[in-house]
């Protein structure tokens, strides 16, 4: 789950990611978001991707 995280973040334009053990995603601009509001963002839209094709 971390590692999906990062990779989104990576593709947003977040290159430089640390994720310590306990889930928090550090970046190069915005500091800190943690992996619960993170999550809480796609528990908005249930369902995978293929769902919006």
């Amino acid at each position: 789950m971390l590692e999906d995280a990062a990779l989104g973040l990576r593709r947003e334009g977040f290159r430089y990611l640390t994720i310590d053990e306990s889930g928090l995603i550090t970046t190069n601009s915005d500091g800190a978001i943690s992996m619960r509001l993170f999550r809480e963002q796609f528990e908005i839209m249930p369902g995978s991707a293929s769902d919006l094709s």
